[in-house]
């Protein structure tokens, strides 16, 4: 699962996650599934404008589609960046900070992402803000 990935012992964007980590208020965030397979969390700490997608078990999107993650800030989705798993895992540091989300979500999108949500969500969860 998402514990036994985040204590391996790596370098590289491993050792950004955990500095990220090591802050105060730093937050991981689990998402839910919604007609998409695998484990996806979101790790954030307020102030520090990015975050780290993580992910196992994941199915590839689509051919020819990606990733999307959306941050709702007052009901509206803000792109967070895009991303596609490799062999079912993911971890990628986005220029996004969630912490005054209510909420995130995950969709499957175009090429180069979309401007606005044009599929519903594979993946959400609730925030409240930090």
């Amino acid at each position: 699962g998402l514990g036994g990935y985040l204590l391996a012992p790596r370098g590289g964007p491993e050792a950004a996650l955990a500095v990220l980590l090591a802050r105060p208020g730093a937050r991981v965030v689990q998402f839910r599934a919604e007609g998409a397979r695998g484990e996806l969390a979101l790790a954030f700490a307020p102030g520090v404008g990015r975050s780290f997608l993580l992910g196992t078990s994941l199915e590839a999107p689509p051919q020819g589609r990606v990733y999307q993650l959306w941050m709702i800030v007052d009901g509206s989705p803000v792109s967070g960046g895009l991303f596609t798993p490799r062999d079912g895992t993911v971890l990628v540091e986005l220029p996004a900070d969630p912490s005054s989300a209510q909420a995130v979500a995950v969709t499957v999108e175009p090429p180069g992402g979309s401007r606005r949500p044009s599929s519903p969500p594979v993946f959400q969860a609730p925030l409240q803000s930090v």
